[in-house]
Order: structure tokens, then C-alpha cells, then sequence
């Protein structure tokens, strides 16, 4: 495999050591350049400090000082030349002297052109080597590194939006290629489930396309068979008999709510549960309503009351709201004491315009704990001081993806003992002229 990190690895390794030996160079060739300018001052220093030697104008105790540094001197002629002028400042010495420092100056000076301009090349090779290594190093990152990851991106952005396809290069030998490969099996792997789910998800809709159906058929017949005996056209029955009569229907009514509940699930689920939204009236659609579950209300002795009318439309699917008022206020009524009143109410003063209308009960309420889980599929919430009616579990879920589906929300504001209101919001609406208020049914 050409690994990438060696790669990169071997280019930084290269730049690193031209680099830093181009450094060391120029700084080596600096230094002796700076060495033999010392030289150079050092001699003039020299040819001056004798020269006050002779005059006498040398500071006390500086004659001890040049002769300790006349030691030192190289090459070895100076050193005597020094030594012969502070044993003998005479005009010989020091035309000696001074002829010899003149010598040894012309000698330095082309040596110090030398280095200085050594100390430059090498300088600037440090410098040109930077920026070579620096620009081939980016191109190659953005090369090698950055473009694969580029379109390795593009890819996994395809397959967010549904666009991926099967069709792709071999990848490269290296690490990118290794995480393109990986992509690839996972996305693959990840389309197969999708597939399988699709399926599994189809043939459970046709399953309870099928089932519903199918029930749906013999529950009429038994429900219409259960009416005729529980009527008496068929003959005489017994009180005792009639009760499970009654039960019986009951029940198979519940059984029908139940079969009709999973067919609109099962075509939410499907998508085919397509909106036919238009501009109604929101007197007109709760009153319609109200109208609808007045014999309930009677059974329940319950009554409904419309606070706050406005007029107001909204553009919504008609029989689909209705649907929810419908499921929202009958188990307000169920839940509810004999005597008490449901309310309903519209509000338009939400956080972002949109038309609040809300159910309030004078129940017992819901605890925290089960607010959040009556809007899912097969769930209801109860206790033991105020069990709720059998139900199926599904009105609320069907509620809440019917009001999502219009923009809405769809919600529960309640404490134990002291009722509940149930709310969803309907993001379009207008005024209207027409007033059709009803306040009591």
C-alpha cells in the first residue's frame, strides 16, 4: 500500500533536512564572516594601541593588557611585531608593525567576501527550499488528500439525498482509499436494509389492507345479525339475554373503529394519505362537529360549549380536522363527569401566528408520565381512580399525523385533578365577515 502518512512522512522528512542544513551553513559562514571582521577591527586596534604606546598617551596599565594579548595573536609574526614595539617603540618597530597589520588586513578581506557571500546563497537556498517544499507539500495534500476527500464527500452527500450510486472507481491503494472502500460496503449494506425494510413495510400494509378488509365483511354481517336479535324481530328474548346482546355489539363496534383505525394508519404510513386542503369555516366546521356527537353527549349527559368564536377560515382538509375535533372531543366526554361541560376555543395569539384550537375537560387529568406517551400507536393512559374507556389506542397517533401533515402541532396541557386540554395549531387561516357563531349545543 502507498501509504499517504509515508509519504508525507518522507517529503516533510527531505524539506526538514535541506532545510535545516542550508540553515546550519548560513550560519556557520555568518559566524566566520563576523569572525574575521573582529580580525580586521582587532587590527587597526592594534596599529593605534602602539602608536599611543609610543607617544605615551596609552591609558596606565593597558601596556600589561596588549602584552598579555600579544600571546595570543596569529599567526606568530604579529605577535613578535607586538612584542618588538613594547620592548622598542621605536619608528623601525612600528613601520614594521604596521606594515605587517596592513598585510594581514588585505589577506582577511577577501576571505570576509567570501564567506559573506557564501552566508547569502545559503541563505537564500534555505529560504527557496521553504517555499518549494511548502508549495509541492500543499499540492500535494490538496492532491492526494483533499480532492479524494472532496468527492468522497460529494458521494456521501448523494447518498443523504437518495442520488448514490453503485458506479465508482477502484479506489487508491492508501488510507483514502480505505475509507472510500469502507463507504462504499457500508452505503451498500445500508440500501440493502433499506430494501428489505421496504418490502417488510409493504407486505405489512398489504397484510392489514388484506386482514381489515377481510374482517371488516363478516363484523358488518355479525353486527347487523346482533342488531336484528337485540331488537326483538326475531323473537322474544330474555333481559339477560339482550345485555350480551348489547355487549356484543359494543364490542363489535369497537372492533370496527379498530379495523377502520388501522386502514387510515397503515395508508399514513403508505403516503396515501393525501390532503384536499380548501379555505372552511371555523364556526361551520365545529359546529358540524358539535352537531355530530350530540347523542354521545346526551348518553354521556355532557355538555359541549364553543368559547371564543371567531370568524375566522382555515385552509385545511375538512374531513380530516373534523376527524380530529371528532376523536379530541369524544374522549373529552368520555373522560368527563356526568354534569360537567367540554369547552372548546380558538386561539390566535400563538408565538408564531398560527391558530391555536383547544379541547379542555374537567377530568381528572393525565399524569406527567403518560402525556407523552398517548399521542404514540397502542398507547392510553390510565389509573386506577379514573380508568378511561376501552379504546383502540390509534386516535390520538392518526390525530397527530394528520395535524403534522397540515404544518401543525399537537398537544396535552394537564395536572391530575384538575382537567385536560388538548390543543392543535393550524398554521393558515384568514378572517372572515361571515358570522355563524354557536355558542352552546
Amino acid at each position: 500500500m502507498k501509504s499517504i502518512r509515508a509519504r508525507l512522512l518522507l517529503i516533510s522528512s527531505i524539506c526538514l533536512s535541506v532545510v535545516t542544513a542550508s540553515a546550519l551553513l548560513t550560519f556557520a559562514s555568518f559566524d566566520q564572516y563576523s569572525r574575521l571582521n573582529s580580525e580586521i577591527s582587532m587590527s587597526y586596534d592594534i596599529v593605534d594601541a602602539m602608536l599611543a604606546y609610543k607617544y605615551k598617551t596609552l591609558q596606565a596599565g593597558d601596556d600589561s593588557t596588549w602584552r598579555a594579548r600579544a600571546e595570543t595573536l596569529r599567526p606568530k609574526f604579529r605577535a613578535d611585531a607586538v612584542k618588538a614595539v613594547l620592548k622598542d617603540p621605536s619608528s623601525r618597530n612600528l613601520r614594521f608593525l604596521s606594515r605587517s597589520e596592513k598585510e594581514y588586513r588585505q589577506y582577511l578581506r577577501p576571505l570576509t567576501g567570501y564567506f559573506l557571500k557564501r552566508a547569502r546563497f545559503f541563505g537564500a537556498l534555505a529560504l527557496a527550499s521553504t517555499l518549494i517544499f511548502s508549495f509541492g507539500l500543499l499540492m500535494y495534500v490538496l492532491v492526494r488528500l483533499f480532492a479524494p476527500i472532496h468527492e468522497l464527500s460529494s458521494r456521501m452527500e448523494e447518498f443523504v439525498h437518495n442520488r448514490y450510486s453503485y458506479e465508482f472507481a477502484v479506489p487508491a491503494p492508501n488510507e483514502i482509499g480505505e475509507l472510500q472502500s469502507a463507504f462504499d460496503r457500508m452505503a451498500q449494506e445500508v440500501l440493502h436494509q433499506i430494501d428489505e425494510l421496504k418490502s417488510l413495510d409493504k407486505a405489512k400494509s398489504d397484510f392489514l389492507n388484506i386482514a381489515s378488509h377481510e374482517l371488516r365483511t363478516p363484523l358488518t354481517s355479525i353486527k347487523g345479525s346482533l342488531a336484528l336479535l337485540n331488537s326483538g324481530i326475531m323473537g322474544k328474548i330474555t333481559e339477560g339475554a339482550q345485555n350480551l346482546m348489547t355487549i356484543a355489539l359494543d364490542e363489535t363496534d369497537r372492533l370496527i373503529r379498530l379495523i377502520n383505525e388501522l386502514l387510515d394508519l397503515a395508508k399514513i404510513e403508505a403516503r396515501q394519505f393525501p390532503l384536499h386542503q380548501e379555505w372552511v369555516s371555523s364556526d361551520e366546521l365545529i359546529a358540524k362537529t358539535l352537531q355530530g356527537l350530540t347523542g354521545f353527549c346526551q348518553t354521556a349527559q355532557v355538555r359541549l360549549e364553543v368559547e371564543n368564536p371567531m370568524n375566522v377560515e382555515l385552509h385545511i382538509d375538512r374531513d380530516r380536522i373534523q376527524q380530529v375535533l371528532t376523536n379530541l372531543l369524544s374522549n373529552a366526554v368520555k373522560y368527563s363527569p356526568k354534569g360537567q361541560a367540554v369547552t372548546v376555543r380558538l386561539e390566535s395569539e400563538t408565538e408564531d401566528g398560527q391558530m391555536r384550537i383547544e379541547i379542555q375537560d374537567k377530568g381528572r387529568g393525565i399524569a406527567p408520565e403518560d402525556q407523552a406517551l398517548i399521542f404514540e400507536k397502542f398507547r392510553q393512559a390510565s389509573s386506577p381512580q379514573n380508568p378511561l374507556v376501552k379504546g383502540t389506542g390509534l386516535g390520538l397517533a392518526i390525530a397527530k399525523t394528520i395535524v403534522e401533515q397540515h404544518g401543525g402541532t399537537i398537544g396535552v396541557r394537564s395536572r391530575p385533578g384538575e382537567g385536560s386540554t388538548f390543543y392543535f395549531t393550524i398554521p393558515k387561516w384568514r378572517r372572515t365577515t361571515n358570522t355563524q357563531l354557536r355558542a352552546v349545543v
